[in-house]
C-alpha cells in the first residue's frame, strides 16, 4: 500500500518544566534549522513539561502524521525525566536494558574517578527494538525506534550534547532511511545588520512575490541582526537555481548591511575578515559591561586576533586603565563621542592592536537628561593609518535590550570598517 505521508516532514518536541516556565527553547529552532538544511521540512513544534502521560498522548498525535518526530530533553537519571518511558508507551514497547549502553555509562564514570550512582541505569534502557545513539558529550544516551511509517529520535536536552548528536549520529541515519522525493525543501540563510525586517520587506518583497517557488522569511536571531530565510520546495535542480537567483538579487538589494551570505554570525565574520587580512583587535567597553568580548571570544580561535578587552565602567577605570584626561571627561562626560574616541584611541595603543573599538552610553532605566536620555551610545574605532571613526546611537527597551543592540551595532560598526580600509575614515 502506498504511503499517504510526505517524503521527509518532522515534529519536534522540546521537553522539560523549565522551558515552559522561566527558560526559552533554543533546540528547537536550532534542529529545525538543521533539519531544513538536509531537506527535512518541520511542520510541527511543541514544548512540553515533564509529564509521561502529555508526552505519550503527544506522540500519539504525530504518529503516522509525520515521517520523522525528534523528541529533546527528558533523558536524565531523576524521577522527573520520563521521556524515555513515554516514548515507550506510545510505541506499545516495553523498556529494556541494553548491557552495551550501561558499560558505555559505567566507563564515562570511570573516567572521571567516579562510581555511576544505581539511578543511572535507566539511562541504559530504550524501548525494545529500538537503535541507540551514541553520546560522546553526556551521560544521557539517545535512541531511535520506528512506529509505522513514522521514526521517533530521542535526544538529551542540553543544546552541547544534542546538536552534535543530531548532526553526527541521527542525521546520517535519517538520511538513508528515509523515503527519496524529487521534490522536497531546500533553504538558505543571509544575515543582515543595520537595518529593519520592514525595511528588507519593502526593498525584496515585491520581488520574491513574482517568483514561484520562493520564499523569503526573517527570523531576528541576535538584538540587531536579522536572519533572511529563503525556501523553495521545487525538485532539487530548479531549486538550487531559484536559490542562488535570490541569493544574487538579495546581494544587490542589501549591499554594506549583508554580513554574510551563508548567514554566518556577526563575530565570527570578524574573526574570518581579521584572520585574513593578519589584524588584530582590542575592545574598551563601558554601557555594554563586556558583551562585546564576549560575543567576539564566543568563537573557537579567536585568540589568533582578539588581544584584549577592558570594562572600564567608572571615570576612574577609563583614566587609569586607557589614559583618559580628567580634563576631557570633566569638559564632554563620560559619554560622549570625544570620550568614545579616547576609548578607542587608548585600548588600541596600550594593547598594541591594529584596531580599538570601544562604546560609552546610557543602558538605563536611570540616569538620564534631556541632552543625554537613556539609550543614546556612542561607539567609536581607531585603526591602522590614523584611521578614526564615531556613530551615534539611540536604541529604545529595557536595559538588556540596550547593551545587545549596542555590542551588535559596534560589531558591525568593526565589520563595515575592515571591509573598507582603503577608504578615509568615515566622518564624525
Amino acid at each position: 500500500m502506498k504511503s499517504s505521508l510526505p517524503p521527509a516532514t518532522a515534529a519536534i518536541l522540546a521537553i522539560g518544566d523549565e522551558l515552559l516556565r522561566d527558560r526559552t527553547d533554543t533546540n528547537g529552532p536550532a534542529i529545525q534549522n538543521r533539519l531544513a538544511r538536509a531537506g527535512i521540512e518541520t511542520r510541527v513544534r511543541l514544548v512540553l513539561p515533564d509529564d509521561e502521560r502529555v508526552i505519550a498522548e503527544a506522540l500519539n498525535e504525530l504518529i503516522g502524521k509525520q515521517r520523522v518526530i525528534i523528541c529533546c530533553g527528558g533523558l536524565g537519571p531523576t524521577q522527573d525525566d520520563v521521556t524515555r518511558q513515554a516514548v515507550a508507551r506510545a510505541v506499545r514497547q516495553p523498556l529494556v536494558l541494553y548491557p552495551a549502553l550501561l558499560d558505555k555509562i559505567k566507563k564515562r564514570f570511570q573516567l572521571r574517578g567516579l562510581v555511576m550512582p544505581a539511578n543511572n541505569r535507566v539511562q541504559a534502557m530504550c524501548p525494545r527494538g529500538a537503535v541507540w545513539l551514541p553520546n560522546a558529550w553526556g551521560t544521557a544516551q539517545g535512541f531511535y525506534v520506528k512506529s509505522g511509517l513514522s521514526r521517533i529520535a530521542v535526544l538529551p536536552g542540553p543544546p552541547r550534547e544534542c546538536l552534535p548528536m543530531l548532526e553526527q549520529e541521527l542525521l546520517p541515519r535519517m538520511r538513508t532511511s528515509l523515503p527519496r522525493s524529487g521534490t522536497g525543501m531546500q533553504e538558505i540563510l543571509m544575515r543582515a545588520c543595520g537595518v529593519s525586517e520592514s525595511d528588507l520587506q519593502e526593498r525584496m518583497g515585491a520581488w520574491f512575490q513574482a517568483q514561484p517557488g520562493l520564499e523569503l522569511g526573517f527570523l531576528l536571531d541576535e538584538p540587531g541582526e536579522i536572519l533572511m530565510r529563503l525556501t523553495s520546495r521545487r525538485p532539487a535542480r530548479q531549486a538550487k537555481q531559484l536559490l542562488e537567483q535570490a541569493r544574487r538579487f538579495i546581494r544587490q538589494q542589501v549591499a554594506l548591511n549583508l554580513v554574510d551570505a551563508q548567514g554566518k554570525p556577526l563575530p565570527e565574520v570578524i574573526g574570518r575578515i581579521l584572520r585574513r587580512q593578519r589584524q588584530t583587535l582590542a575592545v574598551a567597553e563601558s554601557c555594554t559591561g563586556g558583551r562585546i568580548a564576549a560575543r567576539v571570544t564566543g568563537i573557537p580561535g579567536s585568540s589568533a586576533y582578539f588581544l584584549e578587552g577592558a570594562v572600564t565602567y567608572s571615570n576612574q577605570s577609563k583614566i587609569r586603565r586607557l589614559g583618559i584626561s580628567r580634563q576631557l571627561l570633566a569638559r564632554h562626560g563620560a559619554v560622549s563621542e570625544a570620550v568614545a574616541l579616547a576609548m578607542a584611541q587608548g585600548i588600541r595603543q596600550r594593547g598594541r592592536a591594529d584596531w580599538g573599538l570601544a562604546v560609552t552610553g546610557l543602558a538605563g532605566p536611570g540616569g538620564g537628561s534631556r541632552a543625554k536620555p537613556v539609550g543614546l551610545v556612542h561607539i567609536a574605532l581607531a585603526g591602522p593609518r590614523r584611521y578614526e571613526a564615531a556613530k551615534s546611537l539611540r536604541f529604545p527597551g529595557e536595559r538588556a535590550w540596550v547593551q545587545c543592540l549596542s555590542a551588535a551595532w559596534a560589531l558591525d560598526f568593526l565589520r563595515r570598517a575592515l571591509l573598507n580600509q582603503k577608504t578615509p575614515a568615515l566622518r564624525r
